[in-house]
C-alpha cells in the first residue's frame, strides 16, 4: 500500500544477491547499527516499470509500524484494490518505496522520515529498526521490507493525511487476529511473530 503523491517514478533497488541472507517471511533483528547506510552504496535508482517483476533487483521499501501508548497498531485499510477484485485490504505498515527525492546518503532515514510526515505528520519519536519483511511466495517477490517501528506514540498527537480511498484505524493484538485474513501478506508476517513474542 503506497502512501506516497510523489509522481516521480524512478526507485532503489539493490541486487538479490545483497540481500540472500534474509530468511522468507518476518525475520526480527534487535538492531543494526549500520542500518541507515547500509544499501546507500549497494543499489542504484532505476524507472520502476524495470524493476517490477524481476527478483534479481530488490526494491527496498521502508515498512514502519506505529504502536500507540494504549499498546494499539495503526492499521491502514484499502477500500479499493484492483489486484484483489475491490476487496478492502489492510496493512499494518507505512510504506514507499526509496526514490530521488530521499538523496544517495542515508537513503533509508531519510525516506523513512518522509513518509512519516507525509502519513502521520509525527516525528518525535525514535525510528526503531526491528528486522525484514519479505514474501518470495508470490507476485512482491521483487520486494524487500525493512520493518520500522515508532513506538508509544499518543494516539491524539497522530494527524493522519487524507489519502483517497485508505482509511486507518487503532488495532490491540486480539484485534489483529480477528481480522488476519484481511491483512497483506507482510502483514500477516508480523502478525504470526507478534502472537507469539513481544517487540
Amino acid at each position: 500500500m503506497n502512501f506516497s503523491n510523489d509522481n516521480n517514478n524512478d526507485i532503489f533497488v539493490v541486487p538479490f544477491q545483497n540481500t540472500i541472507d534474509i530468511e522468507n517471511g518476518f525475520s526480527y533483528m534487535k538492531h543494526d547499527n549500520n542500518i541507515w547506510k547500509k544499501y546507500d552504496s549497494l543499489g542504484r535508482f532505476i524507472p520502476q516499470n524495470m524493476a517490477e517483476g524481476h527478483n534479481e533487483l530488490q526494491q527496498i521499501i521502508p515498512y514502519i509500524l506505529v504502536r500507540s501508548n494504549k499498546n494499539r497498531y495503526l492499521i491502514f485499510e484499502n477500500d479499493f484494490n484492483k489486484e484483489q477484485n475491490n476487496k478492502k485490504m489492510m496493512s499494518m505498515g507505512i510504506n514507499d518505496h526509496l526514490k530521488l527525492c530521499d538523496g544517495v546518503k542515508e537513503i533509508l532515514f531519510k525516506a523513512s522520515v518522509r513518509l512519516i510526515l507525509d502519513t502521520i505528520g509525527f516525528q518525535l519519536i525514535p525510528i526503531k529498526f526491528i528486522g525484514y519483511v519479505r514474501d518470495m511466495n508470490n507476485n512482491i517477490g521483487d520486494h524487500l521490507g525493512v520493518v520500522l517501528f515508532l513506538d508509544f506514540v499518543d494516539e491524539q498527537e497522530i494527524n493522519i493525511k487524507e489519502i483517497d480511498n485508505i482509511t486507518h484505524n487503532w488495532f490491540s493484538v486480539d484485534d489483529l487476529i480477528e481480522h488476519y485474513s484481511k491483512f497483506e501478506s507482510w502483514s500477516k508476517h508480523i502478525i504470526n511473530y507478534l502472537t507469539e513474542n513481544n517487540i
